[in-house]
Formats: structure tokens, C-alpha cells, sequence
């Protein structure tokens, strides 16, 4: 199994068990803040209502988003690139 195949199902994974997490959150946010409830006015229901709806929106699952990339150039670079990735050369002074 490649890595990048183990990191995908672990995200997976988690993904998952967050979605239930999350339709508890919303459910529960959506409760707190009806204004039949009692406890939606006083305490300290309107703020655990706001932070389950901040996890329940944090934790929502989204779909893959569209690139609509076909192909990709890859350009060769010259022996002066090369080195640590990401370290840029010296100024001149």
C-alpha cells in the first residue's frame, strides 16, 4: 500500500465519523436556538447553540472541488535551481 493511499483512508476515515458528529451538532444548534425552547434565552444556551452550529459548519463534509485540469507540463529546471525545496539564493550584496 502506497502512503499517499494509507493518508487517503485515514482522512477518509475520519471524514466519516465526523459526518455523524456533525448532523448531531446541527441538530442540536438548530434546537438550542428555536425560540419554543426555554433554554434558548437564558444560560448558557445561546452560546453552546452558536458552537455547535461553528463545528457543525467546520465539520461538514464538501465534495472534491473541479480543477478542470487535462494535463500538466512539467518544465525542466536548470543546475542552479536545485537544492533544498523552497531555499531561495543569496542576495547580492
Amino acid at each position: 500500500m502506497y502512503r499517499g493511499q494509507m493518508l487517503y483512508n485515514a482522512y477518509e476515515m475520519q471524514r466519516s465519523m465526523l459526518a455523524g458528529a456533525s448532523a448531531w451538532a446541527n441538530f442540536s444548534a438548530e434546537l438550542l436556538s428555536n425560540p419554543a425552547n426555554p433554554f434558548a434565552y437564558f444560560g448558557g444556551g445561546p452560546v453552546l447553540g452558536s458552537a455547535l452550529e461553528v463545528f457543525a459548519h467546520a465539520s461538514a463534509p464538501r465534495g472534491k472541488p473541479e480543477f478542470g485540469l487535462d494535463r500538466t507540463t512539467i518544465v525542466p529546471s536548470s543546475s542552479a535551481d536545485r537544492g533544498r525545496p523552497g531555499s531561495r539564493p543569496a542576495p547580492a550584496l
